[in-house]
């Protein structure tokens, strides 16, 4: 018997060091889109009161199109980074993700999922797979939508970097 709890505690603490692992991830992410939101918002609000002086439209050409490259790319990257902020899995009711309205579930039909859930290992292995697998698809959605945010913006700035010199020669 001794063996078969150790057993049990050793999956309770994969499981949960799994499940961990990924919040971690999923944290990284979400303040990785936050920063590029902000850093995008400073260049968008520099950028902004380029356009709107008085002597904008006396800037060479070449200028004023950098500036607006930089400017879409900051208004694109800002967007994208506040999707990638708000990315969701999957509803349900699972253990760790119950959509069901918190004033129409009674204290009872959590205590019997919960109850079933948790009689047997399969059940909580299968639970936290759903979790894991839910995880991993919104990580991956997210690291795939900051990355393109990154390369937008870094492009951006970029292009209309040169732009602007090519523009003051």
């Amino acid at each position: 018997m001794a063996k078969k709890r150790g057993t049990r505690l050793l999956d309770n603490y994969v499981l949960r060091d799994i499940i961990d692992s990924r919040l971690k991830l999923f944290f990284v992410a979400v303040e990785k889109s936050r920063f590029l939101i902000a850093i995008s918002g400073i260049i968008f609000t520099i950028t902004i009161t380029q356009l709107a002086s008085e002597d904008f439209l006396q800037k060479a050409f070449l200028m004023r199109i950098g500036l607006i490259v930089i400017l879409c790319s900051t208004v694109f990257s800002i967007l994208v980074s506040i999707k990638a902020d708000k990315t969701k899995g999957e509803g349900g009711m699972g253990i760790f993700n119950i959509k069901k309205d918190p004033k129409k579930l009674k204290i009872k039909d959590y205590e019997n999922f919960l109850t079933k859930i948790t009689s047997n290992k399969k059940n909580v292995i299968n639970e936290y797979s759903k979790e894991i697998f839910s995880l991993d698809k919104i990580i991956a959605q997210q690291f795939k939508e900051i990355r393109m945010v990154t390369y937008v913006l870094t492009y951006g700035l970029v292009i209309g970097g040169f732009l602007i010199i090519f523009g003051l020669i």
